[in-house]
């Protein structure tokens, strides 16, 4: 809001659902970026407790056929995902990277992530995390994007993929991957405006 000439942003709270394995800059960058803002940011992992850590993983190109994933950082786990009461959070924030590979099949993950959904608010999400979007069965005529691998999980689950850095579907963001992390913080930041 504006007040005297001068801006002042109301803090919100966001929820992080992660895992292990998650992708380093995918979780790094915008934890700290909406920290730095003055938001209240949580992370919530399964089979995890209030200060356990989950280790992130750093992708490099690599000879092989994928990327060459290395162990990245550690990062706290500051709320149990089987308690929080996730309604009051303003934005949720799906990273990617491996993490997705087992969250989209937890029971927990999938009716946090449905909710958000399906009650218009702020849901950002990159990378395999359309995995998780998917579980939800609630993206049918969606417009989104990830990773290209997430394609085919995109259009079996009804969703309008699309080959883009960044998009914006209401309520809903998403981003390919790292190519689009700075448009997706800036399509998240619009958000929580």
């Amino acid at each position: 809001y504006i007040q005297n000439n001068k801006k002042y942003y109301i803090m919100k709270k966001i929820l992080i659902l992660v895992g292990d394995c998650v992708e380093d800059s995918q979780i790094d960058f915008p934890q700290k970026t909406l920290l730095t803002l003055g938001h209240k940011v949580d992370v919530a992992s399964p089979n995890k407790k209030p200060d356990d850590v989950i280790t992130s993983s750093i992708f490099e190109p690599s000879d092989l056929q994928y990327f060459n994933p290395g162990l990245g950082h550690k990062y706290k786990v500051t709320v149990d995902i089987n308690t929080v009461d996730y309604k009051s959070y303003d934005a949720l924030y799906l990273p990617g990277g491996h993490s997705p590979l087992h969250l989209h099949v937890n029971p927990k993950v999938i009716e946090i992530t449905k909710y958000f959904l399906e009650s218009k608010k702020t849901l950002v999400s990159i990378c395999y995390s359309v995995l998780t979007l998917a579980a939800t069965k609630s993206i049918s005529g969606r417009k989104l994007t990830g990773l290209p691998f997430t394609r085919v999980v995109a259009d079996l689950a009804g969703a309008k993929y699309e080959e883009t850095l960044c998009v914006t579907d209401g309520s809903l963001i998403t981003a390919i991957g790292n190519p689009g992390l700075i448009k997706m913080m800036e399509e998240f930041l619009k958000a929580l405006k």
